[in-house]
């Protein structure tokens, strides 16, 4: 393992769901990085990833907790110096937009249809957010045309 590379993975959690299930497969092949794994808030399920991938919990739980999960995840990513951040779901990828500095790549994964009105996740507001702060991404990966 080189520890000079870092990728850091921003995830809502790591409990069952899809995005968790992406995260937890591709990882266990990865190992020429050093790999940190950022949850906003529990549940995380470190049981089923290798020993050598550090997970951290920012216990994000509310409105409330906005600027200071903003900024324990700017420290996390000034104190582990990636080469790459990968974010998953709705709010890990706004987060990591804001915070990430410009010279690291972000890729997103998009898992859900957010801007379809019969959409459970629509919203406008979130609808706004994301291609407001879209130009901050540098790649984009869709989990189906669908969703693209």
């Amino acid at each position: 393992m080189n520890i000079n590379k870092t990728i850091i993975y921003v995830v809502d959690s790591l409990g069952i769901g899809g995005a968790e299930q992406v995260i937890r497969k591709s990882v266990t092949d990865i190992v020429d990085y050093t790999l940190v794994i950022v949850a906003l808030n529990a549940p995380i399920m470190k049981e089923k990833l290798p020993p050598h991938i550090k997970v951290l919990n920012l216990n994000h739980r509310s409105q409330r907790d906005f600027l200071r999960t903003f900024k324990r995840l700017r420290k996390i990513i000034q104190s582990y110096k990636p080469v790459l951040i990968h974010a998953h779901l709705f709010w890990s990828t706004i987060f990591s937009r804001i915070v990430k500095p410009k010279h690291i790549p972000l890729v997103v994964t998009y898992h859900s249809l957010l801007y379809q009105k019969n959409s459970f996740q629509y919203s406008w507001k979130m609808s706004f957010l994301d291609k407001l702060t879209s130009s901050m991404s540098s790649f984009h990966i869709y989990v189906s045309e669908q969703v693209k």
